[in-house]
């Protein structure tokens, strides 16, 4: 699924959940994370990503630094190839983070709000960041059933063209409280 596709799927949901997206803009930025209602869904920031896959911790993974446990939380690349059907799985079929929240590390990358900066962490705000305002690629975080281990590390971020899909890259979406 490309990001903009995920766009229309977000304005799906929110008219089937009947939320109010009539404040919104149109186009690109229709989703901008500040102008979300209560109510309705959108995709993270980068920094809300992270926040949840850290789960209160500060190591590699949400389950500590040991990359030999990973077979336990994900799917990646030492465990997918030898699995019954190599590809994306089924969530919840490995161990949840700290918050109970599944397929943090690994199965698909996911896409997530902001535009990609290689150098954003070095120069932008270091406190709940919001991300560039403008670029080209938009952010994917989480590692994917065909990345090594050290791509599924909870600060690990990449970056891919928006209107491209790949087939180790998803989306998880959150409702804004």
């Amino acid at each position: 699924m490309t990001w903009d596709n995920v766009t229309y799927f977000l304005n799906s949901l929110n008219n089937a959940t009947g939320c109010n997206t009539s404040t919104l803009t149109t186009g690109i930025n229709r989703y901008l994370p500040i102008n979300v209602p209560s109510g309705c869904f959108r995709l993270p920031t980068e920094a809300e990503w992270e926040y949840m896959a850290r789960a209160g911790t500060n190591t590699k993974y949400s389950f500590g630094d040991d990359a030999s446990k990973l077979g336990q939380y994900a799917w990646y690349l030492d465990n997918n190839i030898i699995a019954e059907i190599s590809g994306t799985k089924e969530i919840g079929r490995k161990l949840k983070n700290p918050w109970s929240i599944f397929d943090v590390h690994g199965n698909v990358s996911e896409w997530l709000y902001d535009y990609y900066d290689s150098s954003y962490y070095s120069t932008g705000n270091q406190i709940n960041p919001s991300g560039p305002i403008t670029g080209t690629n938009r952010v994917i975080r989480g590692g994917h059933w065909e990345a090594p281990s050290f791509e599924l590390r909870s600060t690990s971020r990449s970056s891919f063209d928006p209107s491209l899909s790949h087939r180790t890259i998803g989306f998880r979406v959150l409702k804004v409280p």
